[in-house]
């Protein structure tokens, strides 16, 4: 869970400007079940798309292992 912890700094920080606009929509998609652009993930630099597609692993798992309980 170390990806969300990240992707939510990045997210809140303004000095990030755009990545900070992809990584909130996209916590925003997976939180609340949205559809999202995946060729947004391409406005990313490589360390944060790299992040963005671990939080996208992650958010998987997480969903994968709740609805077997």
């Amino acid at each position: 869970m170390e990806s969300v912890h990240r992707a939510l700094k990045i997210a809140r920080d303004p000095s990030h400007s755009r990545a900070s606009q992809v990584l909130a929509r996209l916590i925003e998609a997976l939180k609340h079940d949205h559809p999202i652009r995946l060729s947004e993930l391409d406005d990313l630099g490589y360390d944060d798309c790299h992040l963005a597609l671990q939080l996208i692993l992650d958010w998987r798992v997480a969903r994968h292992y709740f609805d077997r309980l």
